[in-house]
């Protein structure tokens, strides 16, 4: 994997994985050269194999991606192939994205005539003017896959939601403990509340920096 995936992958979890990507810039005065084997682990894991036969010469890989492809492209429109469309598709995720959206367009590019298609599949209605209940989002301020404006977007489709924003980074509030709003959350479950217009949280913790205090 190179630098820009591993910086790309790791946006969702910055706690955990940016300090290994750090350490693998070359440009780095403290450059760790073994960084990327010290990363690998958190990227795609091991299976171990017992099933009574030799074991390989390398564990299993378990790729991750593969649950990704099989859920996306199922709950996705059926796409068929064009070299014209995914040129121009390529052209605005890039401009929008210039170092992320190439990594993007090869998911895209994996969806293009994907066979399977779910007996199930959801589409709609993806708005509600009155919930059975009010909706909660919790949304990461500087969420690299799902951005602010997106928690917007949904708030406006449902009723009644509120909306707590954390100021912190990577994707979903699980990716930056929060005390505040692990107690936002749990008053809503229990007792069905929501927090008031404007709310926010700050992280317990931020990436290179370790724990902080604010909240």
């Amino acid at each position: 994997m190179d630098l820009v995936g591993m910086i790309n992958i790791n946006a969702y979890s910055p706690i955990n994985g940016y300090p290994y990507v750090a350490a693998d810039d070359p440009r780095d005065r403290d450059h760790e050269p073994n960084a990327p084997r010290l990363l690998a682990p958190a990227i795609v894991s091991r299976v171990a194999c017992n099933c009574g036969q030799p074991a390989p010469a390398l564990p299993l890989p378990r790729n991750n991606y593969d649950v990704l492809h099989a859920v996306a492209c199922g709950d996705a429109d059926a796409q068929t192939y064009s070299e014209a469309d995914y040129q121009a598709f390529f052209a605005d995720i890039t401009r929008v994205a210039p170092t992320a959206g190439p990594i993007w367009a090869t998911y895209h590019l994996e969806c293009t005539q994907w066979p399977v298609r779910p007996k199930w599949r959801y589409t709609g209605p993806l708005s509600a003017a009155h919930p059975a209940h009010p909706i909660l989002i919790v949304q990461p301020r500087f969420d690299p896959a799902g951005p602010l404006h997106d928690a917007l977007a949904v708030r406006e489709r449902y009723g009644g939601t509120g909306l707590l924003v954390q100021n912190s980074y990577g994707h979903t509030s699980p990716s930056a403990p929060s005390a505040c709003t692990a107690g936002y959350v749990r008053a809503y479950f229990e007792e069905g509340t929501l927090p008031e217009e404007g709310t926010a949280c700050e992280p317990d913790v931020l990436p290179f920096v370790g724990a902080v205090s604010g909240n």
